[in-house]
């Protein structure tokens, strides 16, 4: 039972450390954009990376960048599972 608990207990780790990763990314993205259209100089080019990260989102979300996060947060945590469980059986395999 001690096995059980553990493949879940990482699954659950990989699944919310593999949603939140999305988030991070286009976050620091998009706040990096929005310092950079503060310097007078640089104005257009940041503006402009926060419509692109926007218009991303966007394409994925069906018009609605929280939507499109929300999708790519999803299926990059379902494919991590996924990865997370076949290392798991392979390491299962291996040892018999």
């Amino acid at each position: 039972m001690s096995v059980f608990l553990s493949r879940c207990r990482s699954l659950l780790l990989t699944s919310l450390l593999s949603f939140t990763l999305p988030w991070l990314v286009i976050g620091i993205g998009i706040v990096s954009s929005l310092f950079i259209s503060y310097i007078p100089e640089f104005a257009a080019v940041g503006q402009e990376g926060v419509r692109q990260f926007l218009w991303f989102l966007e394409v994925f979300g069906k018009g609605s960048p929280l939507q499109g996060l929300l999708l790519m947060s999803l299926a990059f945590s379902f494919v991590c599972v996924l990865f997370d469980v076949f290392a798991a059986t392979r390491i299962f395999y291996s040892e018999q």
